[in-house]
């Protein structure tokens, strides 16, 4: 477990950093220089970008995580297998290609009438989910061998800061809309090519000419994987973006806006469980090949109970961000606030049951991942349609936490029938019950005059008040051990000084 919490930790800090830099450049940069048609559009090129480049991979990614680790024996076998994920790469960008140009005509006019800025610019959505495609496949290699801090350096830092630069360049008026729009698409392939330039250097001999394949029966054996996969993940990809594609389609590409912005501040609900899941990822891989369900179990009742400790707290700080930010702003952060509060929540759930469909997409149950996709669409259509109509974009947001309640429920009981794997112990009440008193306590104390400095002492007390019981209360072992080990390296140096 020392690499995956000593990866975990890199990666929260730099999942932190780059969550922060998104959300200045979201909900301050873009808020203050864009209007809200401009914003939505962005949002609806990120939408179907991300939908795109996930039916382009045909599985690339889930099947180097599950793979590799058989193929990674000796460099011609190794090889081989790189060989054939470029190549499934390859074909699911000309497939991607063509149902574009069949697909998206049709949307643009039957669908996006509210929508002019995205009739003029969906264009854009080919090279953004090529782009994208490519990091996440090349990002799957470095999660198995264990070394996910650079692909996430990448997105979270490297891209983020080159969109700063280009709303800055914009706001000055160096640049117009339509080329900031262009440098927004470029910037996406920073993260491809310097994964790529990376791996050459780690793979000896990967470009030297030499063309190995795998024989057919393994060929056979990872597109039959690859394809459920493909579509599972499509599944997934579209509950987390379809809500924002209905909303464009419903109420148009202004309304999508408040949504973004919403979505950018609920998303730091879920960093904690963005920082451990590539590295575990790798580990459950491992595990799942050799049957090792007891670690898998052990490996899942910690994530679930780390995850769920961090999300809790940042929910809270969440709540009281969003506050301070109506108060401050009505006009332009009040149609997001609830959206953000209800993204929110589903965030806390789904980060504390995480490793629930990496696991089944791992082991020989895949197929019932693909169930469980199937199953989030239908339930996912159903309550935007009920919901957005009524409550407007807040109504989306509604629906996406009914649809990981449903979901995440089904998908345990599953794990649970096939493996006798869960993630829940008594430290999960106690946080939950723990986390639900600090909230309360939160929202009941009379606020300061100031918005932000408000924000900024309701969040120090939070820290120190919900900090302190987790401690106190020994909820996690894990955490309590590394607080203790860092206090006495503090100590021991502060000592070595004397």
């Amino acid at each position: 477990m020392g690499i995956v919490r000593r990866q975990s930790i890199i990666n929260l800090g730099v999942n932190g950093f780059g969550a922060a830099l998104g959300l200045f450049n979201k909900i301050f940069l873009m808020v203050w220089w864009l209007d809200f048609s401009q914003i939505g559009l962005i949002e609806l090129l990120i939408s179907y970008m991300v939908l795109g480049a996930q039916f382009s991979q045909i599985g690339a990614p889930r099947i180097v995580i599950r793979f590799l680790p058989y193929f990674d024996l000796d460099d011609d076998r190794r090889r081989a297998f790189y060989n054939f994920v470029f190549l499934i790469f390859v074909v699911g960008i000309g497939l991607a290609f063509l149902l574009f140009n069949l697909i998206m005509p049709w949307v643009v006019e039957k669908g996006m009438s509210k929508s002019p800025l995205f009739s003029e610019h969906y264009l854009y959505i080919f090279p953004l989910l090529v782009a994208f495609a490519g990091y996440n496949c090349l990002s799957a290699f470095y999660n198995v061998k264990l070394n996910s801090v650079l692909p996430v350096f990448l997105h979270q830092v490297v891209w983020r800061l080159s969109i700063t630069v280009l709303l800055v360049l914009h706001y000055l008026e160096v640049l117009t809309f339509d080329q900031f729009l262009i440098g927004f698409v470029a910037s996406h392939f920073i993260m491809p090519v310097v994964l790529l330039w990376k791996l050459e250097g780690r793979v000896k001999g990967i470009w030297d000419g030499k063309f190995p394949v795998l024989k057919g029966r393994i060929r056979k054996i990872l597109l039959n994987f690859g394809s459920y996969s493909a579509l599972s993940g499509i599944s997934h990809l579209l509950l987390t973006k379809m809500d924002i594609i209905m909303v464009g389609w419903l109420l148009g590409e202004s309304e999508a806006a408040p949504y973004g912005i919403g979505f950018a501040l609920a998303i730091y609900v879920g960093l904690i469980g963005k920082s451990s899941l590539g590295i575990s990822l790798g580990l459950v891989s491992t595990h799942m090949k050799n049957k090792a369900y007891d670690k898998v179990d052990q490996l899942y009742k910690k994530h679930s109970l780390n995850n769920l400790l961090g999300s809790f707290l940042l929910l809270i700080l969440l709540w009281a961000g969003i506050e301070s930010l109506v108060e401050y702003e009505p006009d332009k952060y009040g149609p997001a606030k609830w959206v953000g509060i209800w993204l929110g929540v589903s965030a806390l759930i789904n980060t504390s049951v995480y490793l629930c469909r990496p696991i089944l997409s791992n082991s020989t149950q895949f197929r019932l991942d693909l169930i469980l996709g199937f199953l989030m669409i239908f339930v996912g259509i159903f309550f935007n349609l009920w919901l957005i109509p009524i409550y407007g974009v807040t109504g989306a947001a509604i629906a996406t936490c009914c649809v990981f309640i449903i979901v995440n429920i089904v998908g345990m009981i599953i794990l649970w029938a096939k493996f006798k794997i869960q993630p829940f112990t008594v430290a999960t009440l106690k946080t939950v019950i723990l986390g639900l008193a600090v909230l309360g306590l939160s929202l009941i104390v009379p606020r300061l005059e100031q918005p932000f400095v408000d924000l900024i002492v309701r969040s120090f007390c939070v820290l120190v008040v919900y900090g302190g019981l987790v401690y106190a209360l020994g909820i996690s072992p894990d955490l309590n051990q590394l607080i203790k080990s860092q206090y006495q390296k503090v100590s021991r140096t502060l000592l070595s000084k004397k």
